[in-house]
């Protein structure tokens, strides 16, 4: 994935400032199995996404490849963490994917 990083794009397992007409924008995207990513933990991936929102004064949006457990997208087999990443960091915007074997 290090190869593909380049402005304007944000590969998994980063945090990154993106510039945009309307201004900078802190977007972060949390992998699938993030808790096997060994390159960078989940839990710093949300610390330096808060502390860039507020150095930048800017929006954050967090790009999760699964949706919160035990809600209607996430189901059972949604990441049981999220929800409360979210409330504990309170990114402006929570994107999700996909759930891999959801009935």
């Amino acid at each position: 994935m290090d190869c593909l990083e380049r402005p304007g794009l944000v590969t998994d397992g980063r945090t990154s400032l993106i510039q945009t007409p309307a201004g900078t924008v802190v977007v972060t995207t949390i992998p699938f199995n993030h808790w096997m990513h060994t390159d960078v933990p989940a839990d710093d991936l949300w610390r330096k996404g808060a502390m860039l929102r507020k150095e930048q004064k800017a929006h954050w949006i967090v790009l999760h490849h699964e949706p919160p457990f035990d809600t209607t997208v996430g189901g059972t087999r949604g990441d049981p963490e999220l929800f409360y990443k979210i409330r504990e960091y309170c990114p402006n915007f929570v994107v999700s994917g996909h759930l891999h074997g959801q009935p």
